[in-house]
């Protein structure tokens, strides 16, 4: 049945920003939680970037901590081996950082980047099973590298894409975590075909998975997908539109057991003011 625990929690946060120097933007923020059940906790994020004048060549760079304390679904979840509220959950607190470069060229209708990101997650909340609930993961480390970008080809035509390489693991054992494609591409583009009439085409790609930590046995397979919009402007601020989702009714799984929907129809109209 429905549980009836709660729980409040007080948060302060500020933040200041550095802009003095031309090119450098900074800023530093802190923050704290204050839970009812898990105590206080005090994080920080610092984010800088620099520009060099006139060379379309921006470099930017970000650190900073995290705290999450279980949600009242995670520690009341009704699984075979729970009883009433799991007050074995842990909070869980992160630190994490990345840096990268993004440059413009073509006067600033090529913008390309790419980013390296490392963090750390000790007492990781995790779903273990419907029959054992939630639980957590002492410590794991996700690093990668993520490459973007970004083309106005013409004024009415425009591509982009992204690719994250991540390499997820479980720090104590080596093992790589479920649920954590090392592989994900995206990428879009855009169309107006008139000053009225706009279409897109999207395709998602997803790497395998793990079903279960560290078993590479029998993994939940990798997935493309793609969608496609339309929208024509009927008068000005009303809009008819249409989307197919899944348009070659892949099978696939974002989680194992849970399924997805096959190919999807949708259109409606769309009123601005």
């Amino acid at each position: 049945g429905a549980s009836d625990a709660n729980f409040d929690i007080n948060s302060v946060f500020g933040e200041a920003g550095f802009t003095g120097v031309e090119g450098l933007t900074l800023t530093a923020g802190g923050r704290y939680d204050d839970h009812e059940t898990f105590g206080g906790a005090a994080t920080f994020r610092i984010t800088g970037s620099y520009e060099f004048e006139g060379t379309g060549t921006r470099l930017i760079a970000n650190a900073g901590e995290g705290f999450k304390a279980p949600s009242i679904s995670q520690l009341t979840f009704q699984c075979l081996t729970c009883d009433g509220l799991d007050e074995d959950l842990k909070p869980e607190r992160s630190f994490g950082y990345e840096f990268g470069v993004e440059q413009s060229i073509i006067d600033d209708r090529l913008v390309l980047s790419a980013t390296y990101f490392y963090i750390k997650i000790e007492d990781k909340i995790t779903f273990i099973s419907f029959a054992d609930g939630y639980d957590n993961i002492e410590s794991t480390g996700s690093k990668g590298v993520e490459l973007n970008v970004n083309a106005n080809i013409t004024d009415t035509l425009s591509v982009s894409g992204s690719y994250t390489y991540t390499n997820a693991r479980n720090r104590m054992t080596g093992d790589r975590l479920r649920r954590e494609p090392k592989n994900i591409l995206s990428a879009s583009l855009n169309w107006m075909l008139t000053d009225k009439l706009s279409t897109s085409l999207n395709v998602v790609h997803n790497g395998e998975e793990l079903v279960n930590d560290g078993d590479l046995t029998n993994p939940l397979k990798a997935w493309t997908r793609v969608d496609i919009r339309a929208s024509y402007e009927l008068l000005h601020g009303l809009s008819v539109y249409g989307r197919v989702d899944n348009l070659f009714n892949e099978e696939y799984q974002h989680v194992l057991g849970y399924g997805t929907p096959d190919r999807s129809y949708f259109a409606g109209l769309r009123k601005t003011f």
